[in-house]
Order: structure tokens, then C-alpha cells, then sequence
């Protein structure tokens, strides 16, 4: 949390790189409320046939479980590759907790 406690609201944008690649950047806290906003975004992102969606966690300053179903789900759901770029210590923890590293593709950049 950030000071008073209050949440970080997630914000994202989306930029595309060549090769029909999109990158979409993540920041604030990803939690149970942002993670469908997450989804739609993601969903959105897909209609537009990218070969890849590189989701870019490096200013996530907190990930919930529900956040890394999600992307997990998402690698099915979509037929080009999903990745996770860049993802904090905090995001690093719950994926290896819940055993999903290799699952999420994460990179460090």
C-alpha cells in the first residue's frame, strides 16, 4: 500500500511496436477489482489480431492471484503469444508461489 493506505488505482496503456506487436503497460495496484479491467483491455487488444501481447507488470505496485489466473487464462484464450514483461518482486512472488513462472512467460525486459 501507499501512504494513508490508500490504493494505487491501476492505470494502462497500449502501444504497438512492428510487427503488429502490442505491449500493454500496467501500473498501480492489480487487484481483484482491476484485474476484469485487465481482462477487457486484453480482450480488446486481441480483436486487433496482434501476433504478440507483451503485458508489461514493471509499475505494478501490488498482484493478486486473480491477476495472475488471468494472465495464464489469457495464453489460452488468445491464439498469438502472451507474455509477462518486466514483473516486480510482487508479481515474481505470487507467480512463484503459485507455481506459474513458466506458465506466464515472464521476462525481465
Amino acid at each position: 500500500m501507499h501512504s494513508l493506505d490508500v490504493p494505487a488505482v491501476m492505470t494502462t496503456a497500449v502501444r504497438w511496436e512492428a510487427g503488429r506487436a502490442a505491449v500493454v503497460e500496467v501500473s498501480g495496484d492489480l487487484d481483484d477489482h482491476a484485474t476484469p479491467r485487465l481482462r477487457a483491455l486484453l480482450d480488446e487488444v486481441s480483436r486487433h489480431r496482434p501476433a504478440r501481447i507483451s503485458v508489461d507488470l514493471d509499475a505494478v505496485t501490488f498482484f493478486c492471484s486473480a491477476a495472475a489466473a488471468e494472465l495464464v487464462a489469457s495464453r489460452s484464450r488468445f491464439p498469438c503469444d502472451v507474455s509477462v514483461v518486466r514483473p516486480p518482486a510482487p508479481a515474481r512472488r505470487v507467480m512463484a508461489i503459485l507455481g506459474l513462472g513458466p506458465d506466464l512467460q515472464a521476462v525481465d525486459g
